[in-house]
């Protein structure tokens, strides 16, 4: 097989347990392309839509992350993790899970534009070093 040359877009669907660069450098390997790249990196946990640019195409990546998201997700109540996700020690607490109205009222301040602060174990570069390197 060739190298692939010309730009273009190919929208992975990325597995639990991945890191994006990696997706994109099996990628790059399977079809010996000369440049890839990605518009957002995901959760090494997290599953979903990862837009891949292709060659000439990288340089469009500004546009390709611009538009709206949609996230979804499973909620357990009455238990914490040490690192905010499944990889941590989990311990139970004993709380009554909150009223339906309770969740949509606070599922509602997570829409629109938000700031948002990223945990200890998150990607995030502190000091030149991923938070998750310097919290393990």
């Amino acid at each position: 097989m060739s190298k692939w040359t010309q730009p273009g877009v190919l929208l992975l669907d990325k597995h639990s347990g991945v890191t994006s660069m990696k997706a994109v450098s099996q990628l790059k390997g399977k079809l010996k392309l000369h440049k890839v790249g990605h518009a957002g990196t995901l959760d090494p946990l997290a599953t979903g839509l990862l837009i891949c640019l292709l060659n000439g195409a990288t340089r469009l990546a500004p546009y390709a992350s611009a538009g709206q998201k949609r996230y979804t997700g499973i909620m357990s109540f009455g238990v914490e993790s040490s690192t905010d996700d499944v990889d941590g020690s989990l311990s139970k607490r004993n709380v009554p899970p909150p009223a339906l109205s309770v969740i949509r009222d606070m599922l509602t301040r997570f829409e629109g534009t938000i700031d948002q602060v990223p945990p200890q174990v998150s990607a995030v570069k502190v000091n030149g070093q991923k938070a998750y390197q310097r919290a393990r």
